[in-house]
This record gives structure tokens, C-alpha cells and sequence, in this order.
């Protein structure tokens, strides 16, 4: 086929796709009509909503919007639903109106965008303008949103916050990318963790994290670029394990999560980043034989490493503990001894008020610090 033909044939297809605008029209049913219509064939025939959508031509959600009369129905949907089942005519009688085909359409609808050159420049300048208006929206929100005293808290001892949000992404979140496109995501079952993090990701984005709430854990979510690149520039990955359907090997190719950002950091942010992770990832117990245990849960080949590293620069040592269930075969780092538990008191311990989780068949709800402070002073009733 020439070049010739090809044009002719678009120049085709192009004019009947105009004509038939032209000439369709939108048809105003009485009130509840329409939604009658619809509701009519669904019972006669026995349709799914994927079947009649097919079968006229249009959406899902668009077949949705003509049976909730959201919007009017065109005058080619209502022949091919005649063509169906002829008594569907009757419902002509109920026609009120026949008005233009792009009447009460938005603009940037489908009409409007077919006369539209560059569609590629004309929906990013879309895009800019409601970027926009939803940062005009977060900075108005932003005035009403009280920073967590620990945030504040955090500045005046002048520890690197992209540091510590870098640190909770390692342990109970994640950042994905996508083009130019950054979603930084927190999950936790813990209120008190879940405000502190709400506001220290409120603190470092121009935007608003969401919260969505479940049973399985709420989660803290944020699209923001310009904080998504600066935490790229921490650890060039947050994905601590292989994806659903990758190999060990393929995610291994890909750049891995380090926590090596923090040697740049000073004193005070190595502490309270050890403080946030073990927060979230880290555990305290005590057996019914008395023997106490502090560990960090983290199944990856090499952050068990950076952490232990990290720990050793205030004196405080944990081991290693394989697991050949653990797709890395190492599951945590651990320690049983007191003197290095003590170590970590010292340190400042668990963030106040987060609780043990429900992991914990006999300590479940009760503060992580009140039991660290147990096992240093003495275990006694519990």
C-alpha cells in the first residue's frame, strides 16, 4: 500500500468520524426516563454491565453515567439499543429535547481535545495547572496542621530529617518511581508512629500526605518529585526484597538499599535514626525464664550489615541470625545481653509511647520503652 493510500484512507476515517458528530445529537429524556430505559433492558435481556457496554459501544463507567442520567444519552447509543430490542423505541415518546452533540461538555473533554494539534503540550499544561492548584490547596491545609513536638523537637538538635525519612522508607515503607513521578509510602499500625511520621513527611513536601485507613496497617501516602529526588540521592533504592513476580538474581541486578548515607550524618541524626528504626522494625521481649532479647528484624543481604556497622559506633554489638526461610537467609540482627540492651536505654531507646504490636503473644499493647526499662531496672511483676 503507497503513502498515497494510507492518507486517503485517515482523510476517511477522519471525515466520517467528524460527519457523525455532526449530524449525533444528545437526547433529553423526562425525568428518570432514561435511567428507566436502561433499567428496562437490563431486565428483559438479563445484560451484565460489561456485556451491554460492549454491545453499544461505549465505557463501563460511561454506560453507568446514561443509566444514572448523569449524562444524556446520544442519539446513536438510543438507535443501537433499538437495534437490539425494537420496544425500546417506545421510549421515544419521552424525548424532550435533541441537543448538540457537545452540549454540556467541559472543556478538555473529547470533543474539545479532537481539535486540539498537540495533545501532548495541551494536557501537560493540564497537568501544570492543577499541580498548581493542589499546591495552593496543601499550602492552605499546611496553616491548620500543627507540627508533632518531636519534629520540632528534631530541628532544634539539628538532625537531617530527609536522613530519618530515608530510614522509615528502609524499614516500614517505600518510594515508587515512575518517570519523573515519585509515591512515597508509610505503613503502621501505630498511631502515635503514624503522627510523627505523618508530620515529618508534612514537614519536608510541599504537599499533604493522605492516610488511608485498614485494618491491616494505615498508610501514609505522598507524590512529591522534588523529595522523592533528594531521597533517591540517600539510597538509590527503598525495595528491601524481591518483587511478587522476581527473581532473587533480577532484583540483585538492580541498585540496592543502603543506609551508608548516614556516615555523612552527625552525631545526632545516627542516634535518632537508630531510635526511628528500631521503632518500627526493632523488638523487645522477655521470656518467661527471664532471658531478655533486643533485636532488628531486616531480611536483606546487606542492610543487616549498615545496621550493625551503624549500632558499633556507640559501642552497641548485635549478631547476625540466619534464617533458611529467609529468601536472604539472614532475617535480623539480635542480642541477648544486657550490657548492650543497656547500651541502647542509654541511647534514648524506643520513640515514646509506641506500643509492642501484636506480634507479642504476652506483652501486646504495652509501651516498647516501658519494657526496655524493665529489663534494665529489673524485671519484676510483669
Amino acid at each position: 500500500m503507497n503513502r498515497g493510500s494510507v492518507l486517503s484512507k485517515r482523510g476517511y476515517k477522519e471525515n466520517t468520524i467528524n460527519n457523525t458528530m455532526e449530524k449525533d445529537t444528545r437526547l433529553q429524556f423526562q425525568k428518570g426516563k432514561q435511567r428507566e430505559l436502561f433499567s428496562y433492558v437490563f431486565e428483559k435481556h438479563g445484560f451484565t454491565k460489561d456485556h451491554l457496554a460492549q454491545l453499544i459501544g461505549v465505557k463501563r463507567r460511561t454506560l453507568f453515567g446514561y443509566r444514572m442520567e448523569y449524562n444524556n444519552i446520544t442519539n446513536s447509543t438510543f438507535n443501537k439499543l433499538v437495534s437490539i430490542d425494537a420496544t425500546t423505541n417506545n421510549f421515544e415518546k419521552f424525548i424532550e429535547k435533541k441537543l448538540p452533540l457537545n452540549w454540556g461538555a467541559h472543556k478538555g473533554g473529547m470533543i474539545t481535545t479532537n481539535l486540539i494539534a498537540d495533545k501532548y503540550a495541551y494536557y501537560r499544561t493540564l497537568r501544570g495547572i492543577k499541580e498548581l492548584q493542589t499546591l495552593d490547596q496543601a499550602k492552605k491545609m499546611k496553616l491548620t496542621i500543627k507540627t508533632h513536638p518531636l519534629i520540632e523537637q528534631l530541628k532544634t538538635e539539628n538532625v537531617d530529617l530527609h536522613a530519618i525519612l530515608a530510614v522509615c522508607l528502609l524499614t516500614d515503607g517505600s518510594m515508587q518511581v515512575k518517570n519523573s513521578h515519585h509515591r512515597i509510602s508509610y505503613s503502621t499500625n501505630d498511631i502515635i508512629l503514624q503522627n510523627i511520621v505523618f508530620s515529618l513527611m508534612n514537614t519536608l513536601s510541599v504537599k499533604v500526605p493522605s492516610v488511608t485507613y485498614s485494618k491491616n496497617g494505615n498508610i501514609l501516602r505522598l507524590s512529591d518529585t522534588g523529595l522523592g529526588k533528594k531521597l533517591s540521592s540517600l539510597s538509590p533504592n527503598f525495595k528491601t526484597s524481591p518483587s511478587k513476580n522476581q527473581t532473587k538474581d533480577e532484583y540483585l541486578a538492580e541498585p540496592q538499599p543502603t543506609l551508608k548515607f548516614l556516615k555523612k550524618c552527625n552525631k545526632q541524626t545516627k542516634q535518632w535514626a537508630i531510635r526511628f528504626g528500631f521503632t518500627a522494625d526493632g523488638y523487645i521481649s522477655l521470656s518467661q525464664n527471664g532471658k531478655p532479647a533486643l533485636g532488628l528484624s531486616c531480611y536483606h543481604p546487606t542492610l543487616p550489615g549498615d545496621w550493625k556497622q551503624l549500632l558499633e559506633e556507640f559501642d552497641i554489638q548485635l549478631n547476625f541470625v540466619k534464617n533458611k526461610n529467609s529468601w536472604c537467609g539472614v532475617s535480623e540482627i539480635k542480642t541477648s545481653r544486657k550490657s548492650e540492651i543497656l547500651k541502647f536505654y542509654e541511647l534514648g531507646g524506643f520513640l515514646d509511647g509506641v506500643k509492642i504490636s501484636k506480634k507479642s503473644t504476652r506483652f501486646t499493647g504495652m509501651p516498647k520503652n516501658e519494657l526496655l526499662t524493665r529489663i534494665v531496672y529489673g524485671p519484676g511483676e510483669i
